[in-house]
């Protein structure tokens, strides 16, 4: 094995993960007996490694913005970017230059795909130390806490794999049988061998099914007060002190990350049945955001732009209030970054319904002066000084709003379909009745995918996972990388050349 390329591991204590340049694949230097001993001689040095994975997840290069409001929206087509193709997010739209066989290919793209890849596996190998270390050191904990933190590092080192999966792997319905990525469980100098995408899907779910057994009692399902070790209680009276829970990978989130799972092998049975629970539990522990208009009141403390009631699993960001206005507001954009909607995008996704919360209050507009034409900013991540800490600073990354979109797909009954919908819509103050039929079912629920996850990164990976090409979806958009070909990335270039790939 070469040796001189790696991806260097660092202890899982950091909050951010730097990307530079010789992270290149995953070879792994190894780290002491000494340094694990300090890093997992106690409960909290375990919380703490978890805290810094969640933290790395963060970073802008993945999805603190391009995993979701960023790479994988533009790729989807919501945006029109301003600066003519001349930067990365315009040129993403015009040649797709992050294919290795392009000749349009540009290196600044490519390395942003190449971040994916180095990054999410660089968590995965995060998890892994403290997997491989839980077993032999179950007496520091206290409680429930040794397999909460176990089911918690076994359901997020799937979660990371999936997505590596839905990115660098045909879609299951595609080919199921092509290779895909390896599914790496161990810190080791041997490099994973791919798996087939089918091979692959069922080591996600075997490790989920692992994860969901050992957090049957996680608090966010029991109610029970979480230990302060594992989520301090909430300060606000308003909030169950398990709320925060929300905020890693609890039980509910393996759940719907299996429903995930299970829709893209096309197994609408259990893909239906792991959404159930989280359902099930949606009034209780997820309800649907209210008073959404406090969302343009100035000055209120309780402007709920993410609608965080609703998030599954969510990260807490920080940083958010730095860099959201960076590519959401006029006066911290500047052409290269600016991620606008077009007139055109915007009444196509909500069509033109004014009642709809999501077209009323999440946008403000923009008018370029080059050609004088309105556009809008997404405000979603935009964040206000003086409002509650509970309702800012969050990335959702799974809502409870998709588990009643994959129940809707995967029951043969329209009326019970429908009515999955229109929960939704009804949420969402729309007032129209929806009636789905054989016909029209596929493309009212993409409809209600487009309307829902702007800023999310989740329809890219719906019209990947169901092989839509542009002309299916009735040019919905002005554009998108509709293209089977495109729908794959390519792995870093050193996993070719170095790592046997």
């Amino acid at each position: 094995m070469k040796k001189n390329i790696k991806l260097y591991i660092m202890l899982p204590l950091l909050t951010f993960l730097s990307f530079s340049s010789c992270q290149k694949w995953m070879d792994v230097r190894p780290i002491t007996e000494d340094q694990f001993d300090r890093v997992f001689s106690t409960e909290t040095g375990f919380s703490q490694a978890m805290i810094g994975v969640y933290g790395s997840m963060n970073a802008t290069q993945l999805y603190g913005r391009e995993l979701t409001f960023g790479v994988l929206d533009v790729m989807a087509g919501y945006y029109t970017p301003q600066d003519g193709g001349t930067q990365a997010y315009g040129k993403i739209r015009t040649n797709y230059p992050y294919k290795r066989n392009n000749a349009n290919k540009d290196e600044t793209v490519v390395n942003i795909i190449n971040n994916f890849w180095t990054g999410l596996y660089s968590q995965i190998a995060n998890l892994n130390n403290v997997l491989m270390n839980i077993d032999s050191r179950q007496s520091v904990f206290t409680g429930d806490n040794y397999r909460l933190i176990k089911g918690e590092a076994l359901g997020l080192r799937a979660f990371l794999h999936f997505d590596l999966l839905r990115m660098y792997g045909p879609s299951f319905l595609s080919d199921q049988q092509a290779l895909s990525i390896p599914y790496v469980d161990t810190l080791s100098s041997i490099v994973t061998q791919r798996l087939t995408v089918t091979q692959a899907t069922d080591r996600i779910i075997e490790d989920l099914q692992k994860s969901l057994a050992l957090m049957d009692q996680d608090p966010i399902r029991t109610g029970e007060n979480p230990n302060n070790i594992l989520a301090p209680a909430s300060p606000s009276s308003t909030l169950s002190s398990y709320h925060n829970r929300r905020y890693r990978f609890n039980y509910y989130a393996v759940a719907a990350t299996l429903a995930r799972v299970y829709l893209w092998k096309n197994d609408k049975i259990n893909a239906a049945k792991y959404a159930r629970i989280a359902i099930d539990a949606q009034s209780a522990k997820f309800p649907w955001v209210a008073n959404p208009q406090n969302i343009i009141v100035e000055g209120n403390t309780a402007r709920d732009r993410t609608f965080t009631t609703e998030h599954i699993f969510a990260l807490n960001n920080p940083l958010l209030e730095d860099y959201a206005p960076l590519y959401f507001t006029a006066g911290g954009s500047s052409a290269a970054t600016r991620l606008v909607v077009s007139q055109q995008n915007r009444t196509t996704i909500y069509e033109d319904n004014t009642e709809d919360i999501r077209n009323q209050y999440f946008f403000t507009a923009y008018v370029n002066s080059e050609n004088s034409r309105t556009y809008f900013f997404p405000t979603k991540y935009l964040q206000n000084a003086g409002n509650s800490i509970w309702y800012k600073q969050q990335i959702p990354l799974i809502r409870i709003s998709e588990m009643y979109y994959i129940a809707a797909e995967c029951t043969e009954d329209l009326a019970e379909a429908s009515e999955y919908l229109n929960t939704v819509r009804s949420a969402r103050k729309i007032t129209s009745i929806l009636s789905l039929t054989n016909v029209n079912k596929d493309n009212e629920i993409l409809k209600e995918y487009q309307k829902e996850f702007l800023g999310d990164g989740q329809l890219w990976y719906y019209c990947k996972r169901k092989d839509l090409s542009k002309p299916q979806l009735n040019e919905l958009f002005d554009w998108g990388v509709w293209n089977k070909e495109w729908y794959v990335f390519d792995m870093p270039e050193n996993e070719f050349q170095y790592g046997g790939r």
